[in-house]
């Protein structure tokens, strides 16, 4: 069984057919494929929008419930997006632009507006500081290495890493900064016990998906990779895979 787990881009957003109700689109995404290659069944929990925390939270819900899982790919989203629970009428769940499970609304810096005030102006003056993005850093950084000891664990061989190359950015970024000394040396050290398989992305281990599409097939309107980039990632994880 593979269980997949991510944002938009293991969702497949604007993949042909993602909009139908139901949704059509699953063959083209490269969880669809990557189990066909591996002769598996599938998951996908990819959602538009998650979080980190929500990520890491929907995986450990799905393994609650299922002790068949035995090959995971997770691509974690951006270090800074959030989440917040809120109360919403049926009129403005209807309005939310990404829809939202177990009341909790995933937010970022540019949809930091679409949390109800007053939690909105206190999100949007949490995001303009420093040390606030740093701490989703951190965050993050601890999400791969519980899922790694998670897998270990149960048995189950993983890949895991980012999906966007500006979240590698964004970590050298934060990584320069000599002031943070011991923050950067537990992020290094925290890193340095991962294998390969677990940084796609990071460190010039493999490539990630955005960069994948974006420089040998374009992307869609909205920056999501196409169809035959899903392909590509799809035999490049079955690589890995295979090699484990």
């Amino acid at each position: 069984m593979l269980l997949t787990a991510g944002c938009s881009f293991v969702y497949g957003d604007e993949l042909d057919g993602c909009e139908n109700d139901p949704p059509t689109h699953w063959p083209f995404t490269f969880t669809h494929q990557l189990a066909e290659l591996q002769e598996l069944e599938y998951k996908n929990l990819g959602w538009c929008g998650n979080g980190n925390q929500k990520i890491l939270r929907d995986v450990v819900t799905y393994l609650q419930d299922h002790d068949d899982v035995t090959h995971m790919v997770v691509l974690w989203s951006a270090w800074n997006r959030e989440e917040f629970a809120e109360i919403l009428t049926p009129e403005q769940e209807e309005k939310f632009r990404l829809k939202r499970q177990q009341q909790m609304s995933q937010v970022s810096v540019e949809r930091s507006n679409d949390l109800q005030k007053p939690l909105s102006g206190t999100v949007g003056k949490l995001f303009s500081q420093e040390g606030y993005r740093r701490s989703n850093l951190m965050r993050g950084i601890n999400c791969m290495t519980t899922l790694s000891v998670l897998c270990k664990a149960r048995g189950i061989k993983l890949i895991q890493g980012i999906f966007h190359d500006r979240m590698w950015h964004s970590f050298l970024s934060y990584y320069k900064d000599k002031r943070y000394k011991e923050f950067n040396d537990y992020i290094k050290n925290a890193l340095d016990k991962l294998p390969h398989n677990e940084k796609v992305g990071m460190f010039g281990c493999y490539e990630d998906l955005f960069s994948l599409s974006e420089k040998k097939y374009g992307l869609k309107p909205n920056a999501h990779p196409v169809e035959e980039a899903h392909s590509e990632y799809a035999k490049l994880l079955n690589h890995i895979f295979n090699g484990l």
